[in-house]
């Protein structure tokens, strides 16, 4: 057997055991469902949360696969693109969702925790978004991220936190009361 054939074989070979154990797409699906599955059954009542961002619409649908009729929470920070509200709507009438609609509390929004705490660059993007502006051309973004102060978790808090807590709290006490 020469070298060729050898590296041939073993190239074969290779893809062969890589095909075997690698695993596709149902096998992926498979498995999250099974987790679903598991996770789901550790609650008595359990819930998901929903953005309607195109990573939450692929967690609600296989969500319901396992659950149908699960309760869906969305976190309505009033700052979403027209498309996400469309989506949601469309969602809750094609899927007949259960949807509880969270808002922000005391009328908070995006524009006051701005307003009071700076933007919240610290907390999602870090220092890529500050150093990715000072590479910017655009002297006036540069600017702006260089005099922001940053929200330290404020926005997340008040916007989303906040209000899920406050649903959680209302969901315990709910219990207790019809436990009573």
């Amino acid at each position: 057997m020469g070298i060729e054939t050898l590296c041939a074989l073993c190239s074969s070979t290779l893809l062969l055991i890589e095909a075997l154990t690698s695993p596709t797409h149902k096998h992926k699906i498979d498995d999250s469902l099974f987790l679903i599955e598991r996770i789901l059954a550790l609650h008595k009542k359990p819930v998901v949360a929903c953005s309607f961002g195109k990573d939450s619409e692929v967690v609600l649908h296989l969500v319901r696969r396992v659950r149908p009729d699960i309760p869906v929470v969305f976190n309505n920070t009033k700052v979403e693109i027209p498309e996400t509200y469309q989506l949601k709507r469309q969602l809750v009438k094609d899927w007949n969702l259960d949807l509880v609609e969270v808002f922000p509390l005391n009328n908070w929004s995006f524009w006051k925790v701005i307003e009071k705490y700076g933007f919240p660059l610290g907390q999602r993007f870090g220092n890529k978004a500050t150093s990715c502006a000072l590479d910017s051309p655009n002297i006036q973004l540069e600017t702006a991220l260089m005099s922001t102060r940053h929200t330290n978790g404020k926005c997340c808090y008040y916007l989303k936190k906040a209000p899920m807590l406050v649903l959680c709290v209302g969901l315990v006490n709910a219990l207790i009361v019809n436990a009573v």
